[in-house]
């Protein structure tokens, strides 16, 4: 069987090569092609390639890299021939196209698409619709996510709710060293898209730092440095309105011991800290940076000293490798379809 897995976010080949990068459909990809006999592909997009394809497979899975996107995308998948096709999505607008294109050249490939953000933030109703007209099962990270595609009408044949995961063992295991030496008060992994309110960070961090408080953006950092600094923190703060399973950097604060607060804007970063029972939600969108920072500092204070020793186990549904067994089931199942 051959399956093919694309992502139109673009890296460099590099990256996208590099095991460590957390791109845990590939991980999936490498599993499906060592343990179930199935060949695997990935057609992923990068600045440099108009197309190329590389010679030999990479940890069982065949990379071809290129710029395209749109129907040129859609021709680089159909090249393959695939029987399955997977879609990691980032970029929805051209998605339907992208869909129909590949419906129309292999009308019995049975196309699976998962969505790596917050679904009713970036996919209105008539987009929605328009992609699950071709899609044979949606894989989204959370169950509000997948009350809002019901929603939408349309539904396809079978659906999959697979949160995103983090190595929870790799941001545990120095955690307590990292606490005990002293750090941050206050963390944050912020970029400036404009649903991740990196502005309101800024004035916030500014405020708690003329109280005397630590603060760091940790974002870019180098793996290792981004979980120590992460492990060393007391607090972390995420001021973004959108993320797919509250985002990663909240489940690896989660798995180092901090204490999250999240904004009440992000329905699945809300849905998390129901869901593990430790945090808190702050209204980031009608108060002011003070305020906020108010808050913050609430919540250092009502601290313990001691710092909580990070609950691996409340974390198994948002574990890497359970995510991975996840997808790797999914696409078994609609592999076994294709037959």
């Amino acid at each position: 069987m051959r399956i093919v897995g694309l992502q139109d976010f673009a890296m460099a080949a590099q990256a996208w090569l590099d095991e460590s990068t957390s791109v845990s459909w590939l991980r999936a990809f490498e599993r499906l092609a060592a343990e179930g006999g199935h060949e695997a592909h990935a057609v992923l997009r990068e600045h440099t390639h108009d197309y190329y394809a590389m010679e030999q497979p990479t940890r069982g899975v065949g990379y071809v890299f290129t710029k395209a996107h749109g129907k040129r995308l859609a021709e680089a998948v159909c090249r393959l021939r695939p029987d399955v096709v997977m879609y990691n999505c980032c970029y929805y607008a051209r998605l339907p196209e992208l869909m129909a294109v590949v419906r129309q050249q292999l009308p019995s490939a049975v196309q699976v698409v998962r969505t790596h953000h917050e679904v009713r933030r970036v996919l209105p109703r008539p987009l929605l619709a328009a992609v699950l007209a071709n899609a044979d099962h949606v894989i989204v990270s959370t169950d509000a996510d997948w009350e809002y595609v019901v929603g939408s009408g349309g539904l396809p044949s079978s659906h999959s709710v697979i949160p995103f995961g983090v190595d929870v063992p790799y941001y545990c295991c120095q955690a307590h060293a990292a606490q005990q030496a002293g750090g941050l008060d206050f963390a944050a992994s912020c970029s400036g898209n404009p649903v991740k309110n990196l502005p309101l960070l800024k004035a916030v961090f500014a405020e708690l730092a003329g109280r005397g408080y630590s603060t760091c953006n940790i974002l870019g950092q180098p793996k290792a440095q981004y979980a120590r600094l992460l492990q060393s923190a007391r607090v972390y703060f995420s001021t973004s309105t959108s993320e797919a399973s509250g985002s990663r950097s909240l489940l690896e604060a989660y798995a180092c011991g901090a204490y999250p607060v999240v904004a009440a804007e992000c329905v699945s970063a809300c849905e998390v800290v129901g869901k593990l029972g430790r945090g808190q939600v702050v209204d980031t969108a009608s108060a002011s940076a003070a305020a906020i920072a108010d808050r913050l500092e609430a919540v250092l204070a009502s601290l313990p000293p001691a710092r909580s020793s990070p609950a691996a186990q409340q974390l198994t549904d948002y574990g890497e490798e359970q995510e991975v067994r996840a997808l790797v089931s999914a696409i078994q199942g609609q592999a076994a379809r294709a037959c």
